[in-house]
């Protein structure tokens, strides 16, 4: 059995150990990152000096103007334009790898985007400050994925309805819709996962709720002093799995008869998988056209 003055020695030995990690981890954080998952050993000054070589700064390296403009440009086009100039400046540096600041980001909106006025607050805006209920936070995660572009995209097939293009009640429709939209809308949906897998937890007094970003949390729980609960798993099983419940190809929400299909015209005429909303929508209406065309000579 230990004694007290041994059990006091290993308390105060421990306690130091975690203000040390608290203290030294976040710098040593990308060194340890790399040797713990890619097996790369590096000093902080190898680091440095690797960065350096290849002109990698966190800040004093901004993106070109051109390349900003046209990612904005971009986004507006889509999802990206429904939120504030705070989530396009997230959009801008996790999903097209640029190098910008917010200000930067607001001033070429006001430009481009006079709405953007009406939007700059739209993160402070977003939240309601109430009791907590049931449910709370899974209702609070899906007001942040409307909000983050889900909002776009049923407006977006509201319209398509409303103008006549798509009627749900017809096979044909909902079949072609699907197919042309929904590899843009599992994108849409990925960068809405990394978008939350980067962004800031602040700290609470929620203990089940600990700060930091979901990714370092996930990738690295010895930060919190927690244990890795991910279970390893034999990839041949995971396919198997996907074989059984037909989850093989890349249309996943399209019957084969229909994907056999459109391929068929797409490839007589030319057509190409669409990467925008726009794309999808030229392609839906048009393989719509020519599947009336084989019906009507029939």
């Amino acid at each position: 059995m230990l004694s007290l003055t041994t059990m006091r020695l290993i308390v105060s030995i421990t306690i130091l150990l975690s203000s040390l990690c608290e203290a030294i981890l976040p710098r040593y954080f990308p060194v340890y990152f790399l040797c713990l998952h890619h097996g790369i050993g590096l000093s902080i000054r190898q680091l440095k000096r690797v960065l350096s070589r290849r002109g990698l700064r966190r800040r004093n390296n901004t993106s070109d103007a051109d390349d900003i403009l046209n990612a904005i440009e971009t986004e507006l086009r889509g999802s990206g334009s429904i939120g504030g100039y705070r989530a396009m400046q997230q959009r801008l540096v996790n999903i097209h790898g640029l190098v910008v600041d917010k200000e930067t980001v607001h001033q070429i909106l006001k430009i481009v985007d006079p709405a953007e006025a009406l939007k700059a607050f739209a993160g402070e805006k977003s939240f309601m400050y109430g009791k907590s209920v049931s449910n709370r936070h899974i209702e609070e995660w899906w007001g942040q994925l409307r909000r983050g572009c889900m909002d776009w995209w049923i407006n977006y097939f509201k319209d398509l309805r409303d103008n006549g293009l798509y009627c749900d009640s017809d096979i044909f429709h909902t079949e072609c819709l699907r197919f042309c939209f929904m590899p843009i809308l599992k994108e849409e949906l990925n960068k809405v996962a990394i978008l939350w897998n980067l962004h800031r937890i602040r700290p609470s007094t929620n203990p089940e709720s600990p700060p930091g970003r979901p990714d370092m949390l996930y990738f690295m729980p010895e930060i919190n002093n927690t244990r890795d609960c991910k279970t390893a798993l034999d990839m041949d099983d995971v396919d198997v799995v996907g074989e059984t419940l037909g989850l093989q190809g890349e249309h996943l929400n399209c019957s084969p008869d229909f994907i056999s299909l459109a391929n068929i015209i797409m490839r007589e005429n030319g057509l190409l998988m669409p990467s925008d909303a726009d794309g999808a929508r030229s392609l839906y209406i048009e393989l719509l056209g020519h599947i009336k065309d084989v019906e009507a000579g029939l």
